[in-house]
This record gives C-alpha cells, sequence and structure tokens, in this order.
C-alpha cells in the first residue's frame, strides 16, 4: 500500500494511496489569484493586458513535494486468491518515496504528474520481494467554486515491476475516472471506476481486471481520519489452488512459495474488496495509519479470499 497527499481547506494531511490498486487522483487546493494592472499606463494598454491575460491559461506551477513512507504488509495469501483451508502467511517490509507536482491550467483544471520508487522485502517468501519504478498524471476538472462543487479526474499510471522471481516482472498499467464531493465539512464521498492491467513474463500472472466503488472518508477530529472503500471487482487474478480442466498456455511452474514448485494458473472471476482504515496526523509532516482489506472472489463454484493488514509511517518533507 502506498499513501498521497490530499490537501482539503485550509489544513493539509497526509493520506494512503493504495498502491495495489495505484490510486493516482486526489483533491488539491485550487488558489486565487489576481494580476495588479500596472500604475500609470494608459487605458488602451490596461484593456490590452488584462484581455491578454483572460485569454492565456494560468502557467502557475507548483514546487515539487516529497514524501517518504515506511510500511509493514501482513497477507494471510500470498496467493493472491486462496481458499482459507489453504492460506500461506507472509510479512513484508515496505519502502517508498513519490513526489508530484501541479500545473494549474486555469481557475477550473489542473494537471498534476508524479513519480516514485517503492521497495519491499518479503521476510518468508523472499522470491516475492520487488523493487518499483512509476510514473502518473492526471487531469482533474472542478466546474464551480462553491463548496458541493464535484471535482471530476481521469488519470493513467505505469509501473514497472522486478521481483526475485523473474516470471512476475513485468509493467502494470491502470487508468481511473472518478469523482469527488464534499459532502459536509467532515464527510467527503468519492465514486470511480478502473482498469489494470500487467504484462510480465509469464502469462500466467499477466492479468486484467476492471473495479466499480465508492469511498467516504470522515474526519472525526482534527488529528484523525477515518475512510472506507469498497468495490465490486470483476476480470483475472492467479492462484495456485484449485483446478482446471483448461489449463491452456495460461499457467506456469511457481517456486515463490515451494521449492518443488506448483501449479499456479489464471483465472477469471468476479467478486469484491473491502477495506477500513484510520489514519492519525502525528505532526504536521508526518502520520501514522493502519489499515485492513478483504477481498472476496468467485470463479465457477470455487470461492477465493484474501486478507491483507497494513500499518504504516508516512513523512512530508
Amino acid at each position: 500500500m502506498r499513501w498521497g497527499l490530499l490537501v482539503g481547506g485550509h489544513n493539509a494531511r497526509i493520506r494512503r494511496v493504495d498502491n495495489g490498486e495505484r490510486n493516482v487522483a486526489g483533491s488539491f487546493s485550487w488558489m486565487n489569484r489576481r494580476v495588479a494592472a500596472p500604475r500609470r499606463r494608459p487605458a488602451v494598454w490596461r484593456a490590452g493586458l488584462a484581455l491578454g491575460l483572460a485569454a492565456l491559461p494560468s502557467i502557475a506551477v507548483a514546487n515539487w513535494t516529497w514524501q517518504g513512507q515506511n510500511g509493514l504488509i501482513y497477507d494471510s495469501n500470498t496467493n493472491h486468491a486462496a481458499r482459507s483451508d489453504q492460506r500461506q502467511q507472509s510479512l513484508a517490509v515496505t519502502q517508498s518515496l513519490r513526489g508530484q507536482t501541479v500545473r494549474l491550467l486555469n481557475a477550473h483544471q489542473a494537471l498534476r504528474w508524479h513519480v516514485g520508487a517503492h521497495t519491499a522485502q518479503n521476510l518468508r517468501f523472499t522470491a516475492l520481494s520487488y523493487a518499483q519504478a512509476e510514473s502518473g498524471v492526471a487531469w482533474s476538472y472542478r466546474p464551480g467554486a462553491g463548496f458541493h462543487a464535484a471535482l471530476w479526474s481521469i488519470a493513467t499510471n505505469l509501473q514497472w515491476h522486478e521481483t526475485g522471481d523473474r516470471l512476475r516482472d513485468g509493467a502494470r498499467t491502470a487508468v481511473r475516472a472518478s469523482v469527488t464531493s464534499q459532502l459536509t465539512t467532515r464527510l467527503q464521498a468519492r465514486v470511480s471506476a478502473r482498469f489494470d492491467a500487467q504484462a510480465t513474463a509469464s502469462d500466467a500472472f499477466s492479468t486484467r481486471r476492471l473495479g466499480v466503488g465508492g469511498r467516504l472518508d470522515w474526519q472525526a477530529t482534527p488529528a484523525v481520519a477515518i475512510y472506507v472503500d469498497m468495490k465490486w471487482l470483476d476480470g483475472e487474478f492467479t492462484t495456485t489452488v484449485g483446478e482446471s480442466t483448461d489449463l491452456g498456455s495460461d499457467w506456469t511452474r511457481d517456486t515463490a512459495f515451494d521449492v518443488d514448485g506448483e501449479r499456479a494458473y489464471r483465472r477469471s472471476g468476479q467478486g469484491g474488496s473491502a477495506l477500513l482504515g484510520m489514519n492519525w496526523l502525528l505532526t504536521r509532516s508526518c502520520a501514522a495509519d493502519l489499515a485492513m482489506r478483504q477481498t472476496a472472489l468467485t470463479a465457477g463454484d470455487q470461492s477465493y479470499s484474501v486478507l491483507s493488514i497494513m500499518a504504516d509511517l508516512i513523512y512530508r518533507f
């Protein structure tokens, strides 16, 4: 799991960005800009200058902001989807560094670009340790300036993934469209649709998935925020549990969990995921976060489930 910077109102908070889902859309403060007319210029020059400034988009560019993160991920199922009686537990230590800049196109639009690097060391299954580089861009549009004005955005993200198992190495892409609304001073809601795809060295780990859902962020106190995210999922996943009568070429011998190797193959299914988390702002530039995610999928007559618990310390500089 990864985190991002969310700025709302006058308070800047460090918030989680789910790297498993590659969230790259957020919210940011819109700046009011005024240009004072030069003194003692003829009226025609003042009118021409005003018209020129009104016709051109803003060229204001925010400074780069950077944040780091250190955390732990406990996973009850490192196979992505396994039956509850065959779960394999693991613990990973993660680190990340992410930077972003915002370009204000005009009073209602902005363009954000980010770059990042992430690493994880799996303490039990070392082949699942990885290093990852990513870059993405997001366009946001807010049609009005009122409190309840919705923020519309579309974002894309590209990642390159290197693991201890060459069969899992490859590229990942994600595209998401979302709309965010401030319901009250303490409650924010978001509805989004997301498409993820990854291409790896083995067809068994090359998957595509669509997710549609909603999220609520509740500012319980000035320092504590509670968030809930629910999604419906449809697409492909990789598992070493169960049998397939038509494996075709979408399977491989997977040695990440067993030196003797297990048969891993790709399946198609539907289901959902639920995320519950708490963000605690320790200082203006440091926050702690604890979250739990449950994912349940069904493929044919076989049910699968995954439980993950994440604890992170995030800092901005």
